[in-house]
């Protein structure tokens, strides 16, 4: 917090004082600030400066999560393994079934999970990337959809129906919680926090 006052007597002075100087010296400068949480739960929680958010929410930009833009997958597909190729010295073509994958896996983590998946499979590919070269977490939930079905009612509650498929991928999964959360695409916290509420129910 003592921090973010000196960066928020810079964005509203346009000066600094370099440690152990005495005169403040002009800055010409522009800020671009990123989180992953939410700025306004931080405020709450007295780990961000209302002031400082507000000074620099000048212009603001809300990215969704990848899971939520599946139609970015074959952009960023491509744009990785054309850099994976040029470090390696040797491209792989992604086949159209590995790309389907891709795009159909929730990605709880995001862009850096798909970089790192793409990495891997081309490290075990041959000249191309096939379902097979992919790391079985992303391909394990087309497996779950296509094996096992639950049954769901129109007007069942959606609490109720997420809680009968987070039970039923943890059976699939003979109750491995963290393969649980990386199939559902939620954070292992999360389904800590739902499997507790449902033993407390019953």
């Amino acid at each position: 917090m003592e921090l973010q006052v000196k960066l928020l007597r810079v964005l509203e002075s346009g000066t600094f004082t370099r440690t152990g100087g005495e005169t403040p010296l002009p800055v010409d400068i522009r800020f671009l600030a990123a989180t992953n949480r939410q700025p306004e739960e931080a405020i709450k929680q007295a780990k961000l400066r209302e002031d400082l958010y507000y000074r620099l929410k000048v212009f603001q930009l809300s990215l969704h999560t990848l899971r939520d833009r599946a139609e970015d997958v074959p952009l960023l597909a491509e744009h990785f393994l054309t850099q994976i190729a040029a470090l390696e010295g040797a491209s792989k073509r992604l086949m159209p079934e590995a790309l389907a994958m891709l795009t159909s896996y929730a990605w709880p983590g995001n862009i850096r999970e798909l970089k790192n998946a793409l990495y891997s499979a081309y490290i075990l590919a041959g000249p191309e990337i096939t379902v097979e070269c992919l790391p079985a977490e992303i391909r394990r939930p087309a497996t779950l959809a296509l094996g096992h079905t639950i049954p769901i009612k129109v007007g069942m509650t959606v609490e109720e129906v997420e809680r009968r498929l987070i039970l039923a991928t943890l059976d699939h999964l003979n109750g491995s919680k963290r393969k649980a959360a990386k199939t559902l695409g939620i954070s292992l916290k999360t389904l800590y926090n739902q499997t507790r509420k449902y033993r407390m129910q019953n």
